[in-house]
């Protein structure tokens, strides 16, 4: 193959300092996660790099299949708001349509965009415009479009190739940004939701609960045997039905990112001794027997006490299900560098290899289904979210029928990741 051929094909890059100014773009677009920041930093960093003083970023509206101002410069307010160009229609609708950059260097004189003449000459220095697109994959999720250099100039190919290098560069991080809010957008309807469900059934749960106790209790006569334990059965699983409910809340709550963390300089090792001792008589009941393992010097991290507490409770009470009579459940904890580790160690029945990637999926239980062990199917879907949050890890190892051991991992200290939130 003929090499010339083959850089004609390549789109230019621009000069070393332009280039500069693209990577400083790009990355102010990715240090933002709502959209109207990272669309806002990308306009103003494009307009410094462009020289220019209007521009606007438009954004692709799917289902009415039109573009809308996203981020303006130089744009009323009023003209942000109710601009709406079609797919294919005049300038931008083009590009977005064609997916091809537009240099016009004299409005006036184009033959395709007649209707778009100058009307404000006070407003436009020169004729000269450019839009490109803005794609991901492939796809078209936008454009950018500027006017007005400040030298007063015309635009040129070059000028064409940097917005260009601009927007391939930037999408990505726009995509990220839009997803990243409609992904917060369900978890806050799915929060919604929950809370609004978990207090319709709560009520009349309480109600039928109390209930039942009074007939328990005896209050309304004396009850045979047979009947006493069908209601038992029934009250076991109302606490149970309200254990879930209470579960789906708090993950529902994590995952919409609603959940005060209240961090602060935390004694590992105090922890862990007090929820194996809060376990203690359970194991013991069962016939098991629960011990602790540290070796570290130093058992301070920068964590939420209440929270990290959880999440050894759930692995606790997790192990104690899985465990049978005679077995062992060991809580140790160890450091790294910067960083600290928490295990839960059972002998239990162990997890099957091609089980271990579902483990911590909501509703998830794995292990042999003839296990009586109950449990809402939630505990390690909100311990990894609780791990997540402190920017840590969670995961598990196990050999079938010779038990489970679960490894966290906690960075030592999140203060300076805190100071960005």
């Amino acid at each position: 193959m003929n090499k010339s051929k083959v850089r004609k094909k390549q789109r230019a890059i621009p000069p070393c300092p332009k280039l500069v100014s693209v990577f400083d773009i790009t990355r102010g677009a990715h240090s933002h996660l709502e959209s109207a920041k990272c669309t806002e930093s990308v306009m103003d960093r494009t307009s410094a790099a462009m020289g220019t003083e209007l521009g606007s970023l438009m954004l692709m509206d799917e289902k009415k299949k039109e573009l809308f101002i996203k981020n303006a410069r130089g744009l009323g307010e009023d003209i942000v708001k109710v601009t709406r160009v079609k797919l294919g229609e005049g300038i931008s609708g083009w590009v977005a349509k064609e997916g091809k950059p537009l240099l016009i260097k004299d409005i006036s004189k184009n033959k395709d965009f007649k209707q778009y003449k100058k009307k404000e000459g006070k407003r436009y220095h020169t004729e000269s415009l450019l839009s490109v697109p803005i794609k991901v994959g492939g796809k078209i999720i936008g454009v950018i479009n500027v006017n007005n250099k400040k030298t007063k100039k015309t635009f040129t190919r070059n000028d064409l190739v940097l917005l260009s290098f601009i927007a391939d560069h930037v999408g990505l991080a726009i995509q990220n940004a839009l997803t990243h809010e409609e992904v917060k957008r369900m978890a806050d309807l799915k929060l919604d939701f929950i809370s609004n469900i978990s207090h319709e059934l709560k009520n009349p749960l309480g109600i039928i609960k109390n209930s039942i106790s009074l007939v328990l209790d005896g209050l309304t006569g004396e009850i045979e045997s047979n009947k006493r334990r069908i209601l038992d059965i029934a009250n076991r699983n109302i606490d149970r039905l309200n254990r879930l409910l209470s579960s789906l809340l708090e993950l529902a709550k994590l995952e919409a990112g609603k959940v005060i963390v209240r961090r602060k300089y935390i004694d590992i090792r105090k922890v862990i001794d007090e929820r194996v001792e809060f376990v203690r008589p359970t194991a013991e009941s069962k016939g098991l027997k629960v011990g602790v393992h540290y070796s570290m010097k130093y058992s301070k991290v920068w964590a939420d006490r209440d929270k990290i507490a959880e999440v050894i409770e759930n692995l606790l009470g997790n192990a104690l299900k899985f465990t049978p009579k005679g077995g062992r459940i060991t809580v140790g904890a160890s450091e790294k560098d910067k960083e600290l580790f928490i295990w839960v160690q059972d002998t239990g029945m162990g997890i099957k290899k091609k089980d271990l990637p579902h483990l911590f999926n909501k509703f998830e239980q794995v292990g042999p289904k003839k296990s009586k062990a109950e449990g809402t199917g939630l505990g390690l879907a909100i311990c990894k979210e609780i791990v997540e949050l402190h920017k840590g890890k969670i995961w598990a190892e196990s050999t079938l029928h010779k038990g489970t051991k679960f490894n966290i991992m906690l960075p030592r200290d999140l203060r300076k990741e805190d100071r960005h939130e």
